[in-house]
């Protein structure tokens, strides 16, 4: 029986986050006057991001020891840097960082989730742990207006999913164990692997059709908006 749900943020709460990154990376190319498209600095940017977590973290594991802590900041600025070098580009990594995290702070949340969560409240504890630093989550959490018990940043248990740690501790502030928990999210490297790896039921929620991956463990359950939670906790309670 399921007691208590966790939320990931942006992309399963809130309409914004990684898919937020195309825009963004075209008003750092307009801003610095960058000889070249949008998808291609995104696409350095996005190896960048590996080579700056191999380098300096990692930041992001999925076993072992718990990695080294950074806030996104941080490992986005330097991500930037690491990336107009590679392209031989002039640029302000700290400026471009903010561009992206501006983008993320500007996200509302997904039409159902007052609903759902308002449904949802009086037979469940509801709390939220998402990859993000306090200070671009804190602004679309007020606009959205949620009834969560629990805000769990990477930032506050300096730990990034899909580590087990960052559940447990999640877990452990809204007060319930892994066997009677919920993890409800739209990465299948993330949440979906994350969640299940620190024995949580994980509903993906998977709004664009993306195809499961192999290497990554299957969802015990699969919706295409948080709707779908109501029809799957009935199957569970």
């Amino acid at each position: 029986m399921v007691r208590g749900i966790l939320f990931d943020g942006f992309g399963t709460l809130f309409a914004g986050g990684l898919s937020q990154q195309p825009a963004a990376m075209r008003e750092v190319c307009q801003r610095f006057g960058l000889p070249l498209e949008a998808d291609a600095l995104l696409k350095q940017w996005q190896r960048s991001m590996r080579a700056v977590n191999h380098l300096m973290g990692p930041f992001y594991t999925r076993n072992g020891p718990a990695p080294c802590f950074q806030p996104l900041r941080w490992i986005y600025t330097r991500t930037f840097a690491h990336a107009f070098a590679v392209l031989g580009l002039s640029g302000d990594p700290g400026v471009a960082a903010s561009m992206v995290l501006e983008h993320y702070a500007a996200s509302e949340v997904y039409p159902e989730a007052r609903e759902v969560l308002a449904q949802l409240q009086s037979c469940y504890r509801l709390g939220l742990l998402s990859d993000a630093d306090h200070d671009f989550l804190a602004r679309p959490l007020a606009r959205a207006d949620l009834p969560l018990e629990v805000i769990c940043t990477s930032e506050s248990l300096r730990t990034y999913k899909p580590h087990p740690r960052a559940f447990t501790l999640a877990l452990a502030a809204l007060g319930c164990s892994a066997e009677v928990a919920l993890y409800v999210g739209d990465s299948q490297y993330a949440d979906v692997q994350g969640g299940r790896g620190a024995g949580l039921q994980v509903a993906w929620v998977n709004r664009t059709g993306e195809p499961r991956r192999s290497e990554f463990p299957a969802p015990d359950h699969e919706v295409t908006d948080l709707t779908g939670l109501l029809r799957v906790l009935k199957t569970t309670a």
